[in-house]
């Protein structure tokens, strides 16, 4: 189950309860973590990236303190984040029109009224990093138990550059409308405690719209507190219990989360292909990673030249079990290799295809049986 962001009117500079917590429920966490990673066969290495940061950022260990900022500073507030959007908008225009000397004075008279009234209006951080954090380990446990369950789901299930791509995009929509509904409802309502006053951190937001876009095409029942409903709709459900049965949750961080993962399933639907961030993210793997791949391939084609293993570029292919063939360099691979020894094209999504077991029985038919069965297949 996600849980919950906290919301808090009287938001203390020295970030609240963040300096009182035990790690009590830690070593619980990590054993659930432990023990699904062994039972998988192929770990996804996303989910257990996003496990480690946000579990890393809870920890703070003393050589990441000082470069780590406090939970005041990242804690999620349409005020203060609206308010800097609309200072670089000003500066913008002000630079617009050629003067640049006004944008100076107007930046600097912005940085001394940030100074006096203590406010940090200065950066995007809490934007970006405010579902990092956590508030306590009960917090961390639920957000990171329900992370671990729809991350293994939909990482096993996609390619982990299409699922950290997802998961960035999901980040950012469910912040973006959390935001923006908090402001409609500042002017068309004069609803001011979303905009002014709440507070919020935590992963939740982002893990009610990874369960959108786990149940959209479910169809099956699920128990949700013993009520039994369509698997589609559980999120929706979740929304309302959470709401009754913790009242200091965040209800518009995770209802922006659902609506972010419905847009997002909106426009993967009519968009065909990789996604543009996945393929941004896939080339700049590629780029990052290519040195290690050539050394890498160095390394395999002299022991492959050593110990005879493996072809490249054959007419009569021998068949054989559990190898794949490369449709680029026609070199056969281990089924245990997910990119080609000796391209290092990827092996999923590019025309590969699995090269075919033999069947014995076939070395032994007679040359009239083979004439029939060529007969019978092509005619």
């Amino acid at each position: 189950m996600s849980w919950y962001y906290f919301r808090s009117r009287n938001h203390n500079r020295d970030g609240g309860a963040w300096g009182r917590m035990t790690r009590g429920m830690l070593p619980l966490l990590a054993l659930q973590v432990a023990s699904e990673f062994h039972r998988l066969g192929h770990k996804p290495p996303v989910t257990a990236g996003l496990l480690l940061a946000n579990t890393i950022v809870y920890v703070r260990p003393s050589f990441l303190d000082r470069l780590l900022p406090t939970l005041h500073e990242v804690s999620f507030n349409p005020h203060f984040i609206i308010k800097l959007m609309a200072h670089i908008m000003i500066l913008q225009r002000i630079v617009s029109f050629g003067l640049s000397v006004l944008a100076k004075s107007f930046n600097a008279l912005y940085c001394y009224g940030k100074s006096t009234t203590g406010s940090v209006y200065g950066d995007l951080k809490r934007f970006f990093l405010s579902p990092f954090y956590h508030l306590d380990d009960a917090h961390l446990f639920y957000n990171m138990t329900s992370l671990l369950w729809k991350g293994i789901q939909l990482e096993t299930s996609m390619d982990s550059m299409e699922f950290v791509s997802m998961v960035a995009i999901l980040l950012g929509m469910s912040q973006g409308i959390t935001l923006l509904m908090a402001r409609g409802l500042l002017i068309f309502f004069g609803y001011e405690r979303a905009y002014y006053n709440e507070f919020s951190v935590g992963f939740s937001g982002v893990l009610f719209a990874l369960k959108v876009v786990l149940n959209a095409y479910s169809d099956e029942y699920t128990y949700v507190h013993s009520m039994v409903i369509p698997t589609r709709y559980a999120a929706w459900a979740e929304l309302i219990l959470i709401q009754v049965l913790v009242p200091g949750v965040s209800f518009m961080g995770h209802l922006g989360g659902i609506l972010a993962g419905l847009l997002y399933l909106k426009l993967r639907s009519s968009y065909r292909g990789l996604d543009p961030l996945s393929a941004l993210i896939r080339k700049a793997f590629g780029v990052v990673s290519w040195p290690l791949r050539f050394v890498k391939n160095i390394f395999n084609l002299q022991r492959r030249r050593i110990s005879g293993g493996g072809r490249v570029g054959s007419t009569q292919p021998r068949f054989q079990s559990g190898v794949w063939r490369c449709d680029t360099c026609t070199y056969d691979n281990s089924m245990h290799d997910d990119v080609c020894e000796m391209c290092s094209t990827p092996r999923w999504g590019n025309g590969f295809r699995q090269v075919r077991q033999s069947n014995p029985s076939n070395n032994n038919l007679s040359v009239e049986e083979l004439r029939l069965r060529r007969l019978e297949r092509f005619g």
